[in-house]
């Protein structure tokens, strides 16, 4: 599906607000409703460009306290998630 070398970026099809620190995205296609967390948040600001798994735990492990292995591991669950979703995409 991906490696360590996919960048993704946030789809373009939803639209997002922040609330109380956390983001909150609407999917203009299916018209559901997500709420991220704050790490999750983190995450889609992030991607406001292509960025890959390793070049994204470099800036979570700088902001939370998380080690390396639970920081890959955490992200590539979410990434794939997201993606499942249609709320990320491979740039």
């Amino acid at each position: 599906m991906f490696n360590d070398k996919s960048r993704f970026v946030r789809s373009p099809d939803l639209v997002a607000s922040e609330l109380e620190g956390e983001v909150v995205l609407l999917s203009v296609e299916s018209s559901h409703f997500y709420n991220l967390n704050r790490i999750g948040s983190r995450i889609w600001d992030l991607l406001d460009q292509p960025l890959c798994i390793p070049e994204i735990c470099r800036e979570l492990m700088n902001q939370f306290n998380v080690s390396p292995t639970d920081c890959e591991s955490e992200v590539r669950q979410f990434i794939e998630k997201m993606l499942d979703q249609g709320l990320f995409r491979l740039a």
